[in-house]
């Protein structure tokens, strides 16, 4: 996926300005960071990509994604200056998209890989474009709850198997119904399935049927510490 991105962040260089020197004078960087992004060093942040939308009417969507096309504008195949249109249509294009879609923050954090808690701005690494009717509708949730974390290990297979990526819903913190959560249990994040007893304790349990589940004494729920519900995963094939 990173080395996608690389690949459409230079195509948009190639496309708009023609240099790594020209893109990054006129975009606010300096060519040590752009050669960053283009190596995988470094991260634009959402606010430069959406100042790169206004300014060019780069599709921010298919430039995380590869969906759809690369430039909401019109272009002939080499317009590297193509970007003096209006600004009222680009202000547009970028409007549009805010309407249509949102951008959710993939952390550099993995389930059962001991980061501790995923709220820290320092470890976003990219972010995902989901449709907001979807996320609205579908999800019933708020785009400022979600975040995106890697499954790591097979204690969950067969539903979530490592390398997934989880959608996380951070509202949901107190379990209503028997479900997928992220637990916070020292310094280790884990991917669990939490499901009500009859007498008032909670069983914590793997889909793997390798791994044993553990029950947690209603007196001591106050001790475990719930940071989201799984509402969503996807892999690679």
């Amino acid at each position: 996926m990173q080395q996608d991105f690389r690949k459409r962040f230079e195509f948009i260089i190639e496309n708009t300005e023609g240099s790594k020197t020209k893109f990054a004078r006129n975009t606010g960087k300096s060519p040590a960071q752009i050669t960053d992004i283009c190596k995988g060093r470094g991260k634009p942040t959402f606010d430069y990509l959406l100042a790169l939308n206004v300014k060019y009417g780069i599709n921010i969507n298919w430039l995380l994604t590869g969906e759809g096309s690369a430039f909401f504008l019109p272009r002939t195949q080499k317009t590297r200056n193509a970007h003096v249109t209006d600004s009222v249509d680009n202000d547009t294009s970028s409007k549009n998209f805010e309407q249509n879609f949102v951008m959710v923050p993939r952390y550099d954090v993995r389930a059962s890989a001991g980061y501790g808690a995923i709220i820290n701005s320092e470890q976003v690494v990219d972010y995902l474009a989901f449709k907001r009717e979807w996320v609205r509708n579908d999800l019933r949730t708020d785009a400022p709850n979600l975040a995106l974390i890697t499954a790591d290990g097979d204690s969950m297979e067969p539903t979530i198997k490592n390398g997934d990526l989880l959608l996380i819903d951070l509202g949901q913190t107190r379990v209503k119904k028997d479900s997928i959560y992220i637990l916070r249990l020292d310094d280790l994040l884990v991917a669990k399935r939490l499901q009500w007893m009859y007498d008032g304790s909670l069983l914590i349990r793997s889909d793997n049927p390798a791994y044993t589940d553990q029950v947690v004494p209603e007196d001591s729920l106050e001790s475990l510490q719930i940071l989201g519900r799984v509402i969503w995963f996807g892999r690679q094939m």
